[in-house]
């Protein structure tokens, strides 16, 4: 069986910031600068790691044309990521990542269009809660994911904060996972957990 990963974009209402100390980042999206602060244990690592980030950022802009801001991983994984030989393929671990899509960057949102674009990109699609993952995947066929690497599946749709919507999509990989074989409904409940924490972290860095 091919490990799935489990990827939860997420898009919330501009943030804008008034910060009066030196933040960890700053990105500009959409002519606004906003504070990126990670939840705990993740540091950032696009400069640290910054072949790497460059490679996330030609891919990611190759494949959709979106804007990679920010990479970021758990502090533990850095020192294998680090310890990486030259031709080896680093071991996974998890990520997180902000980027911008290209069509919607220029785009300002206001409370109405907002709610055009959640159930434009949400209508039709399950609603998962922390507490519901284990029933989600009893419904669902996942078996084509563990034929091929880069399948994906959108399990469902989540809301884990105000503005915002999170689509939960399943995607199939390859490689060794560096922690052994993990529960996939757990890894998707500590996903919209760890989701949940890091907008309202967000939020509190960056104050209207």
């Amino acid at each position: 069986m091919r490990p799935l990963k489990l990827i939860l974009p997420a898009l919330l209402l501009p943030l804008l910031t008034h910060a009066q100390t030196p933040p960890p980042l700053v990105v500009i999206a959409d002519q606004t600068p906003v504070i990126i602060e990670p939840p705990k244990p993740f540091v950032e690592v696009s400069r640290i790691l910054s072949d790497a980030f460059a490679q996330r950022s030609h891919a990611l802009a190759a494949a959709n044309g979106n804007r990679l801001l920010a990479w970021f991983i758990p502090a533990l994984s850095l020192r294998s990521q680090l310890d990486e030989k030259p031709n080896e393929k680093a071991a996974r671990c998890r990520t997180l990542q902000v980027q911008i899509t290209k069509e919607m960057e220029p785009v300002r949102y206001d409370a109405k269009s907002f709610k055009a674009l959640r159930d434009d990109n949400t209508r039709g699609y399950t609603a998962i809660g922390e507490d519901s993952t284990d029933a989600i995947f009893a419904m669902l066929d996942l078996d084509h994911l563990f034929k091929t690497s880069d399948g994906q599946k959108i399990l469902g749709v989540s809301e884990l904060g105000p503005d915002s919507f999170t689509l939960c999509i399943a995607i199939s990989t390859q490689g060794s996972d560096q922690l052994g074989g993990r529960d996939v409904s757990k890894e998707l409940a500590n996903s919209m957990r760890l989701t949940r924490e890091w907008f309202a972290l967000l939020r509190e860095r960056n104050p209207k």
